[in-house]
């Protein structure tokens, strides 16, 4: 073998196992850093979501309990007439749904059937419907509507096919009927 060959034999050697001294710290020193400061990034972020997530349900479930707590919310009951509805939540754009920011209000009997129900469109400028896939949660057999004392509250997300909704509910006092709100 020439000694050109052997020269260039022993410096190919050694390009490769630099590269891969070089490859390997790096991976070490500096990808494995940037992975364990991207998982605590994403750690960090998802806490905060949690965070605001929890806020925003607290907030809906004071909105729902102030509403269920109400006197004559419960002397309404079992069927709130139009001009119970109209005096506490108000009509349109300064009605209750839209200052406390609740898209849907639904009040149900004991047994899950709804007695009223409103809806209001935030972005847009008047009352929608209630989807029917939310109505559809409020059967008797939906923890939505069990209550085991007048302080339980069910709150939390529901995956409906027009979206995630946040949902609280409140019995309204005594146990009996319940109040629910979402946005």
């Amino acid at each position: 073998m020439s000694v050109r060959l052997r020269v260039l034999l022993i410096v190919g050697v050694a390009a490769v196992a630099l590269i891969t001294m070089l490859y390997a710290s790096s991976r070490y020193l500096i990808l494995n850093r940037f992975v364990n400061l991207e998982s605590l990034e994403a750690n960090k972020t998802t806490a905060a979501v949690q965070r605001t997530f929890r806020e925003e349900i607290d907030r809906l479930n004071l909105c729902n309990t102030d509403l269920s707590v109400y006197d004559a919310t419960y002397d309404s009951m079992p069927k709130p007439t139009k001009e119970y509805l109209d005096s506490v939540l108000g009509e349109g754009p300064n009605g209750w749904l839209e200052q406390k920011q609740v898209n849907f209000l639904v009040i149900t009997d004991a047994d899950g059937k709804i007695v009223a129900a409103d809806g209001f469109d935030l972005g847009g400028t008047g009352t929608v419907d209630v989807p029917e896939d939310l109505k559809a949660h409020l059967r008797a057999s939906s923890r939505l509507v069990e209550f085991r004392g007048p302080a339980d509250t069910n709150d939390g997300l529901l995956l409906l096919a027009s979206g995630p909704v946040l949902v609280a509910a409140h019995p309204i006092v005594p146990i009996t009927p319940g109040l629910r709100v979402g946005r």
